[in-house]
């Protein structure tokens, strides 16, 4: 039974609806915090490579061990809007990170913050609450109202380890790390690197962006014809409601310089005209990410980049330790697995509506995904058959008794593609229409 059912009914009123801003920026901030602490232990594996080739030590007749083969490691990544407010910490991003060290490359898999779940956490009549999937980290962390938790899903890492146990779950990859973040100590993070330019892949504009601080403006609307509008009106029709709270953004197609605030806005917009939904906020994120690239990897940047680590991990909540940090530089650097970040590939995988999930309603009426019981894969069943004979995701369950089975072979499936990519790729491909992956980055 799900813990907002089990309250007693509430309307909802304009000043009760989350705000769309920080609902919305946080859908870049994971890629963009694992991109630093990447992007720095990248660097310094090939300043350290260059530097050992530069030496001419003497010779010397020793036993060199084999090297520990580095495995592939998932981290979740999570970003929420932060505060003291009711919400605070629901995580309007969760992506999982699937790091392929030799085959150098990153899958970023986007899981949708309204998938409806399970949680491994019973209710005060001792019943599995069942909530969107964003409230997994906001419930572990959350020892105050929610104590009858297991020792696992409680103390520091509570939270950290709920989400992670429920996305390996759902995609049949249990993250071994797992980082969280807020707005405001993001975007502090992305003011210290400075303006950077990014190669806008489409020209749009937004007259819906919100303002920050105006989230609960009345525009000048008497509380009498807010609640007949909240009654009459829901979602976005609700927001084009109240034109004091947003302002007009626009971009042009083409290289552009953006500061931190800017770059926010660019990645966040939702409502831009002639924007292309998730597969546009898609391309806008890899275009932002290919910016940061470009700026870290510039020298006056790589000297700045232990400094940019270093803020990073005092910003976020993570079980991400310096160890981890360094045993992955030493493994990295025995295989050679790396000769900098240009060598590395990143994909994303976006699971919704149009391949693994449905469009559903809550028993209160909240809107909500739930999983598809079987996947069309249509042109894809050759590949999809060649790749379910191996075990690189899915364990062989039964299919009645895990209603995320079709979630893991689609997920493998988009791996194994992946993986084609990356052997027969020798150039930058640009972006493709697909709807659910996109191309590769560089």
């Amino acid at each position: 039974m799900s813990i907002i059912q089990s309250q007693p009914n509430k309307k909802r009123t304009v000043t009760d609806e989350k705000s769309p801003l920080k609902r919305w920026w946080s859908f870049l901030l994971p890629l963009s915090l694992v991109f630093f602490l990447f992007s720095g232990i990248l660097t310094f594996l090939a300043m350290k490579a260059s530097t050992a080739k530069n030496k001419q030590p003497p010779p010397k007749v020793q036993v060199v061990p084999k090297p520990t083969k580095l495995e592939n490691t998932a981290i979740l990544l999570m970003g929420y809007g932060g505060g003291n407010h009711d919400g605070g910490k629901l995580t309007d991003t969760m992506i999982e990170a699937y790091i392929q060290p030799e085959k150098r490359l990153v899958s970023l898999i986007s899981i949708p913050r309204d998938l409806w779940i399970s949680l491994p956490v019973k209710d005060i009549y001792h019943r599995p609450i069942e909530q969107k999937i964003n409230f997994a980290y906001a419930l572990g962390a959350d020892d105050r109202h929610f104590s009858n938790k297991p020792a696992k899903y409680s103390g520091t890492h509570g939270g950290l380890n709920l989400a992670k146990d429920v996305v390996g779950q759902i995609t049949g990859i249990q993250p071994k790390f797992a980082l969280a973040v807020d707005f405001h100590g993001f975007l502090q993070l992305l003011k210290s690197i400075g303006p950077i330019k990014v190669n806008v892949p489409y020209s749009f504009s937004d007259n819906f962006y919100p303002i920050e601080g105006k989230e609960k403006e009345t525009c000048d609307k008497s509380a009498a014809t807010i609640k007949k509008l909240t009654q009459q009106y829901h979602g976005f029709a609700l927001e084009k409601q109240f034109p004091c709270r947003y302002e007009k953004i626009q971009f042009k197609k083409g290289v552009t310089l953006m500061d931190a605030n800017t770059a926010l806005k660019f990645v966040r917009s939702r409502h831009g005209d002639g924007a292309k939904g998730d597969f546009g906020r898609s391309q806008r994120q890899e275009a932002l990410l290919l910016a940061l690239k470009n700026k870290l990897l510039q020298p006056q940047m790589i000297l700045r980049l232990p400094q940019l680590v270093s803020q990073t991990f005092k910003l976020v909540d993570t079980d991400i330790t310096t160890k981890n940090i360094f045993t992955y530089i030493r493994l990295l650097t025995n295989q050679e697995a790396t000769n900098g970040l240009d060598h590395w590939r990143f994909r994303t995988i976006v699971l919704d509506n149009t391949n693994v999930f449905k469009d559903a309603r809550s028993i209160n009426g909240a809107y909500i995904l739930q999983p598809r019981a079987s996947i069309n894969f249509s042109s894809r069943q050759e590949k999809y058959q060649a790749t379910a004979s191996t075990t690189i995701i899915v364990k062989k369950q039964n299919p009645s008794h895990d209603p995320w089975l079709p979630v893991k072979q689609f997920i493998q499936t988009e791996l194994n593609q992946s993986l084609q990519a990356t052997v027969s790729a020798t150039q930058i491909k640009q972006p493709s229409m697909t709807p659910n992956v996109t191309q590769s980055m560089k």
